[in-house]
């Protein structure tokens, strides 16, 4: 009988120890994100709603499965929205909207404001960061281009140099320009040009030699070239900072909506790792 109530007590210890040393799940959080709101705010109800993507990025590798993102009808949002959690096939990570009015708007621009007179039509304004489209009042721009509509078709290519006998600009004006190639029947090539002389433009090597099939090419991204309305240029020579320069016709980009988009998506590549973006909750 000893024996017995030993072993019984002794099952019954361990059982128990077991029981404190289990991990308790933890409770999902909904987190709200308001343009009315605080970053300072917890963020956990729509009274204490976050304002902005940046402070929702301070907790994106800490998120649950469960936990959901709320952000506020009729709002937008700027910046990217970062997700690099993972939820569970029965608990997934939800990004969804709360309140009335329309869906809530991701946008990776931002706003370009400061905008000062550079010469003629042109305007000039710090900006932060590289910029790879700019939209005014909704309206994507074309970045300033020669041709300003078309291609042009080379003589010769290579995989470093391209010969055309009708660029017949002064030795350097291309350089520092960005050279859109058509380098076969199934791909484009970006390149900045290094060097351009006697009709020859010099870049850093492509992947693909065009040889003499006269494939068509453009020259874009040239201050220069910024000749007609609703283009742009982007310094991106300006230690510390690039400049953003646009031609309006007719009206005071002050009085715009211009906004600058950097070379990323939005919202973060999802893969497979049991996220849902539902606006229609």
């Amino acid at each position: 009988m000893r024996l017995s109530l030993r072993i019984g007590f002794a099952t019954s210890l361990l059982l128990t120890w077991f029981v404190v040393l289990m991990p308790l799940p933890a409770p999902a959080i909904t987190y709200y994100i308001s343009n009315l709101g605080n970053d300072a705010n917890s963020g956990t109800s729509p009274s204490q709603a976050w304002q902005t993507l940046d402070r929702l990025d301070q907790v994106q590798y800490s998120l649950q499965a469960g936990d959901q993102i709320l952000l506020k009808r009729g709002g937008t949002y700027r910046g990217t929205l970062p997700l690099n959690s993972s939820g569970t096939d029965a608990s997934p990570i939800i990004i969804g909207a709360y309140g009335t009015g329309e869906l809530p708007i991701v946008s990776g621009s931002s706003l370009v404001t400061s905008w000062v007179p550079y010469q003629g039509s042109i305007w000039r304004a710090s900006v932060s960061g590289t910029v790879k489209q700019v939209y005014v009042n909704g309206q994507l721009m074309t970045l300033a281009r020669y041709p300003n509509s078309g291609w042009l078709r080379m003589d010769q290519g290579t995989s470093t140099t391209l010969q055309d006998a009708d660029l017949t600009q002064p030795d350097g004006y291309w350089n520092g320009a960005t050279a859109v190639i058509r380098a076969s029947n199934w791909n484009y090539d970006l390149a900045t040009v290094s060097n351009f002389s006697n009709g020859s433009l010099s870049f850093p090597t492509i992947y693909d030699q065009p040889g003499s099939y006269q494939w068509g090419y453009f020259l874009c991204n040239k201050l220069s070239e910024l000749d007609a309305p609703g283009e742009w240029y982007f310094d991106d020579f300006t230690p510390g900072h690039g400049i953003a320069s646009l031609g309006l016709e007719g009206g005071d980009v002050e009085q715009a909506d211009v906004l600058a988009a950097p070379p990323v998506a939005a919202v973060a590549p999802v893969e497979e790792r049991n996220r849902i973006l539902d606006w229609f909750r």
